[in-house]
Order: structure tokens, then sequence, then C-alpha cells
């Protein structure tokens, strides 16, 4: 009697766990999406570095072994799930795993000290209100930013996605440029504040919870931007509308599409933890 009870519950979970499996069998897939489009229970990962990716992913309820993928510079996967995804990457030589969730865009991206991550957010995605995961730039590097749009006391510096705030308060300790920072997240905002009353430069700059695709750029001299490819791209009608003849752009890692007959500089150079940076500089 008890044996067949037993056997019947073995049977029991078979069954669920077999069930499982076929679920998972059925919501995965992967394909190029269409520009912009998003789809309800879909997870969308995208490439934003220079070069192509390998990684592994599968249904979380899944028993099925990971399936292993490929993407190319700028590309976009697309995973159709209801349960979420377990995606297994290497970074820096030691395997990661990630849990995506149903409907959440993520971008593969490198932090400042040139490490693969992968970051929530990516833009041109319906869900996805912001043009960049927060990465700050190397205080190198924004010093030598600030060196080769030649920034002086007299210019005003706009940072569209400013995270922290770092390059508003170098451009005003070390220019003495006043400048305005814009994040659509309120604790970076906060924190760039804090960072700019400690260097005591309140007074020359200023920090706003603000789309930078609705921020007014006409009194800017000089624009900042650490965005994506795609983030640049969509800024640039906003920046030849708006910007004034002679004002600058001075890019972190990622040009403007489109610009290339305009760059006046580009540079490329290396942090103090010998990683590599491009800066690109235009002139209206």
């Amino acid at each position: 009697m008890k044996s067949g009870m037993i056997r019947g519950k073995l049977l029991a979970g078979l069954l669920a766990l077999a069930i499982l499996a076929a679920i998972g069998l059925v919501l995965f897939q992967s394909e190029v999406p269409p520009s912009g489009v998003r789809e309800k229970g879909t997870v969308t990962v995208r490439n934003a570095t220079d070069r192509t990716l390998t990684y592994t992913v599968k249904p979380t309820l899944s028993l099925r072994v990971p399936e292993e993928q490929s993407l190319l510079p700028g590309g976009v996967a697309r995973y159709t799930s209801r349960t979420g995804l377990t995606l297994a990457y290497v970074r820096s030589g030691v395997q990661q795993k990630e849990s995506l969730r149903p409907g959440t865009p993520y971008t593969f991206r490198y932090d400042e000290y040139h490490a693969l991550h992968l970051y929530l957010g990516s833009h041109m995605l319906e869900d996805a209100p912001d043009l960049a995961p927060f990465v700050a730039t190397p205080m190198d590097v924004a010093t030598r930013m600030f060196e080769l749009v030649k920034l002086t006391k007299d210019d005003i510096v706009y940072d569209l996605g400013c995270g922290d705030g770092r390059l508003i308060i170098v451009a005003a300790v070390a220019h003495g440029a006043r400048g305005v920072g814009v994040d659509i997240d309120p604790l970076r905002i906060q924190e760039a504040k804090r960072q700019a009353k400690k260097a005591g430069v309140e007074a020359l700059t200023e920090f706003r919870v603000e789309d930078a695709m609705t921020t007014d750029l006409r009194e800017a001299t000089v624009v900042a931007l650490y965005l994506l490819p795609e983030s640049n791209e969509l800024l640039r009608p906003k920046l030849e509308r708006e910007l004034r003849p002679g004002a600058r752009v001075v890019c972190h890692d990622y040009p403007v599409p489109g610009w290339d007959a305009t760059r006046t500089n580009a540079e490329t150079l290396w942090d103090a933890a010998g990683n590599k940076h491009l800066v690109f500089v235009y002139e209206r």
C-alpha cells in the first residue's frame, strides 16, 4: 500500500517536472527585434560593447541545458518568457549568473574599469526611460575631456545623464565653468548635489531630475555625453536644433552617428587602471 503511494507521488513529481520542461521549450526563443518594438513577456539583451559576446541562457523553470548564444556589437537578442530566464556570462575570467525578469530590457556594457557587466535598461524600448545605465567616467578621463574642448570659465556645461555629477564638478573645480547636470534618477541627483557641496562649487553647479530629451540646451556652450550609441543618435536632432554656433559636444567612448564629417578632434587614451577610452569632440 505504502509502496504504491510512494510510486504514485514519484510519478506525479516526474510529470510535473516534464510539464515545466515542456513549458520552457515553448517559451524560449530568440530573434532580432524590430526597432522600438516590445511585447509583453519579452526580455531583450543588447550588446553595447565593441566585440562579439557569448553567453548561455535558459528558462529559469526549465530542466533543459543552457543554450549558448552569440551577439554581435550593436546587436539585440529577444527572448519570450513568462517565467524569467537565467543568463550566464564571463566577467574578468569569472562566470556570472543573472536572473532576467520578463518584460525587462538589459544591456551588456563595460563599466568604468572596462569590465563587462549586464545592466538594466536599454533605450529605444517602450518601457525603458533611460538613455544608458549609470557608468561613471574615470576622473582622469573627465579631466582630459574638458582639456580637449578647451573649457574656460566663460563656458556653460550641460551633462546629459550626469550620474553622480562628477563631470559638472570637474568643470567647476578645474576651470571655474558653470554647469548643469540632468539625470532621471533622483538618487543620482541627490548624490551629485552632495558631492558639489563637498567640493565647494554649489554656486557654479545645478543638478536637476529631468529627462535629457526635454532639457533646454540653448544656453549650453559645451554638452557632455556618455550614453549608448543609439542614444547619441536619438539626441542628434535636438543638439542640431538647439545648440548655438560654436558650441562643442564632447562624447566619452561613443561618437554621434552622422557627425563624423564635423569631428574636430578625437583621442584614444588610457585611464589610471590601464583601460582604453575614446573621446570625440565636435564643434557646431
